[in-house]
């Protein structure tokens, strides 16, 4: 098993350079700026969860994949024609 050890080093700097690549915040303000005009302070306040004092992403992310996840599964097993499709649509 040892041979399949992932060395982390070389992706742990990648993602460092990139990081702290400085040519990127100078694009992504702008574009930050021009997302908060478009979308309004409020709605991304909202998806933010700020309301809720959490973020919503991980909650609005895990709806399709537990069904996604749970159709698989149904669609595995003997018997459960159709549960798959509730799930899915």
């Amino acid at each position: 098993m040892a041979d399949m050890a992932i060395d982390t080093t070389a992706i742990r700097r990648a993602f460092d350079k990139i990081e702290s690549n400085a040519g990127l915040d100078r694009v992504a303000g702008p574009v930050e700026s021009l997302i908060d005009r478009w979308v309004g302070v409020r709605v991304r306040d909202f998806l933010h969860g700020v309301w809720f004092g959490h973020p919503l992403h991980p909650v609005l992310v895990q709806v399709p994949v537990g069904a996604w996840l749970s159709a698989g599964v149904l669609d595995a097993l003997p018997g459960a024609d159709g549960a798959a499709t509730v799930l899915v649509g």
